[in-house]
């Protein structure tokens, strides 16, 4: 894979320790209700968390890592370091969907 989120986390790293964590944990949610078929509700969020970084050289990175969210969602909400609850809560939603005979949900 080209693109990965932990260059996000790079940048997320220069904003104040809450407002880096408030970001990243909403860009990890946004991946959880994906996970769990809420597509346009996680898109949402993931939007609006890429959207505060997106300034200074980073939107073309923003538009691929977006692009390249549907399949990784486990794996991008991980490398934000998003609070350790949010990560359990999508591990345990990905390991659910991939017991599933079908990963696909309505949203």
């Amino acid at each position: 894979m080209a693109v990965d989120a932990n260059r996000l986390w790079e940048r997320l790293r220069e904003q104040p320790a809450d407002q880096a964590m408030a970001i990243a944990d909403l860009f990890a949610l946004g991946c959880l209700m994906r996970l769990q078929g809420h597509h346009k509700a996680g898109n949402t969020a993931v939007e609006t968390a890429l959207k505060l970084v997106r300034g200074n050289g980073n939107a073309s990175y923003c538009d691929a890592l977006y692009a390249a969210l549907p399949g990784n969602e486990e794996l991008f909400a991980k490398q934000v370091n998003a609070h350790l609850e949010i990560n359990h809560l999508v591990r345990g939603q990905a390991e659910q969907n991939a017991d599933r005979p079908s990963a696909e949900c309505e949203g």
